[in-house]
């Protein structure tokens, strides 16, 4: 048995190793490339799902100021408006400090009025006058049937369901 050794000559094997040695290079070049596009690739879909967070939480933020701003213009109308409420509570303290009779006299109206069951739209103070204005005809002719000794009658008008009556000073 005859083997026949094949002849390879030295730049064929030169050309050999060079080609395998660009291959493997090649390879191990792809291989690091395809791990660093990898890499990137996932980096790139953090980077994108951070800027989505940071714009939602932008968005939440708009709306957070909206709803302080809100607040505070709703504290500050609810501050004046209880300084007003106040204002008006002083004023009235004062008036009723100030003239403790009408307090009394508005006291026996009302008393008056409620247990004869009538009802009025306005009621006036005129220095020693009250001026009664009642709902309709029926409490009118009511409460002249059943004046109160406390006060004395002095004029009605019927058009306008006035009585003016005053006060009789014990």
């Amino acid at each position: 048995i005859k083997h026949n050794k094949i002849k390879i000559s030295i730049s064929f094997k030169i050309i050999l190793i060079f080609i395998f040695s660009f291959s493997l290079s090649m390879m191990i070049l792809l291989f690091k490339d395809f791990i660093e596009y990898k890499q990137n690739k996932e980096i790139q879909n953090k980077n994108f799902i951070i800027q989505e967070e940071i714009s939602k939480l932008k968005q939440d933020k708009q709306k957070l100021l909206t709803n302080i701003q809100d607040l505070n213009f709703t504290l500050s109308n609810k501050i004046s408006s209880t300084q007003q409420q106040f204002h008006i509570l002083s004023t009235i303290t004062k008036e009723i400090n100030l003239d403790k009779n009408k307090a009394i006299i508005l006291n026996q109206i009302i008393s008056w009025l409620n247990s004869n069951e009538l009802k009025i739209t306005n009621l006036e103070f005129e220095q020693t006058k009250i001026i009664l204005s009642f709902t309709d005809e029926n409490h009118f002719k009511r409460a002249l049937e059943n004046l109160n000794s406390t006060f004395k009658f002095l004029d009605k008008n019927e058009e306008t369901l006035n009585i003016i009556l005053e006060v009789i000073h014990e």
